[in-house]
């Protein structure tokens, strides 16, 4: 098992640079260390139209977020995702000690943030100082 199960980003923060568009996709028990969806350190995503059932991970259920990140998920379910230790759909950390610009992670129109935890942020857990989280038409 590693990171990132269904994908892996690192390297590419650029402003207005999207480096994943994925849409309209199932993902069901997918596994991995660290975002058994998503790994992304220093990315910029977007997420729409999608369901993820049942995944698991030992941090960042669904995503695993590192240092510079901007991204949004957009109408997209996200039911009974689990993290041992921290952010049941995601965790956010710096792990770098370089020079972060501020970001932004939207979640907008998820009506099913449904059944998520882990030990520490059932939903979310954020230590990275510069990236904002908004929530816009949620159910958790």
């Amino acid at each position: 098992m590693g990171d990132g199960g269904i994908y892996y980003i690192e390297g590419s923060a650029k402003p207005g640079f999207t480096v994943l568009t994925e849409s309209s996709n199932t993902y069901t028990n997918i596994y991995a260390l660290y975002g058994s969806i998503m790994k992304c350190s220093n990315c910029n995503f977007t997420i729409t139209s999608s369901t993820m059932d049942g995944s698991r991970a030992y941090s960042g259920g669904a995503f695993f977020v590192e240092n510079q990140a901007a991204g949004t998920v957009t109408s997209t379910s996200l039911k009974n995702v689990m993290a041992v230790t921290q952010g049941g759909v995601m965790s956010i950390i710096q792990s770098g000690i370089s020079s972060l610009q501020p970001t932004t992670i939207t979640f907008k129109n998820c009506p099913n943030l449904i059944g998520n935890n882990a030990s520490e942020g059932g939903v979310f857990y954020i230590n990275q100082p510069k990236i904002q989280v908004l929530l816009d038409t949620v159910t958790i």
